[in-house]
């Protein structure tokens, strides 16, 4: 749709209904996801799996782990403890009570700031059963976790690229990121100057810096790495730490000892038609037990389509 548009010179006209359909699905559960954005202002977001363009380098790192463990190897976690986390997180899309097991397997604690762009910020804390050999600062934000950081770049430099190119061409890019007070023929920079990432990444969406990544794109170079990689041997050397114990066997005298946490945990309610005999769902609305907000789904298949 926005390259249709965009021919026909509305680009801007596209980009407002992408932004707004962009809230509405936004702070919508704490599942860990892809960002699926590409960032045009020409700054450097890659420690927090934020990439300037869709290529098979960048989709490599979006594919090899989920933002989760993307941000925890950011932060300094060790090769070890990484891949055991890895073994608990196998999928992109995963509930944030995977963080509660994390946390007591590895002994790290990690403090979640979920952004809600209309009310204030939750947090959460999720803490290992003896002494923290580390803390995580982690951001929520779209269903993507990132380190929660500070970046030296200002929000004047965002709302005015092309003016601060423009006067100051021949300073460096991390330079002009600091600029903060405008005079009649030139910028001025505060060399201390830092500015939170939800901040950034607001500043960003607001200036249409954010383009979607083509889904059809995305998964032509998913399938193209996953064929690469059906080859690739599998290291079977375990941690015996996480490995001690073994799994009770199945049977009608140790089910009632065994426990399943469900990691997905949803509230549903169906409307109907009363016409007939047969009252036949039309629609669907559902939520999961850590969302802000409901999802609907409508048509004759809409029970197949939620499940």
């Amino acid at each position: 749709m926005l390259d249709t548009m965009r021919a026909a010179g509305q680009e801007k006209i596209a980009l407002k209904i992408i932004k707004q359909n962009h809230s509405k699905k936004r702070n919508r559960s704490r599942n860990g996801q892809l960002w699926t954005w590409t960032c045009k202002l020409p700054i450097n977001l890659e420690r927090y799996q934020i990439f300037n363009e869709l290529n098979a380098e960048t989709a490599k790192k979006m594919m090899k782990d989920s933002c989760f463990i993307y941000a925890c190897i950011q932060a300094g976690v060790d090769e070890a403890t990484i891949n055991h986390m890895r073994e608990i997180i196998r999928v992109k899309d995963f509930p944030m009570s995977k963080i509660k097991v994390i946390a007591k397997e590895t002994g790290i604690r990690f403090h979640v700031i979920k952004y809600n762009e209309k009310y204030s910020n939750h947090s959460y804390t999720y803490e290992p059963d003896e002494e923290p050999k580390m803390t995580v600062e982690l951001l929520l934000m779209y269903d993507h976790y990132m380190l929660n950081e500070k970046l030296p770049i200002s929000s004047m430099f965002i709302k005015n690229y092309e003016d601060v190119c423009k006067l100051c061409k021949d300073w460096t890019l991390e330079k002009k990121m600091l600029v903060n007070r405008r005079y009649e023929t030139r910028y001025a920079i505060n060399s201390k100057l830092v500015t939170p990432l939800a901040k950034v990444i607001e500043l960003l969406f607001a200036n249409n810096y954010f383009e979607p990544i083509r889904t059809g794109e995305l998964c032509t170079y998913f399938t193209t790495m996953y064929n690469e990689n059906l080859e690739e041997m599998i290291d079977l050397t375990y941690n015996e730490r996480y490995c001690a114990r073994m799994k009770k066997d199945w049977s009608s005298e140790t089910k009632k000892d065994m426990k399943f946490p469900r990691e997905h945990v949803f509230f549903a309610d169906f409307e109907a038609s009363t016409d007939g005999n047969i009252h036949k769902a039309y629609n669907i609305c559902f939520m999961e037990d850590d969302d802000d907000g409901y999802t609907s789904i409508w048509g004759s298949d809409c029970a197949s389509k939620f499940l």
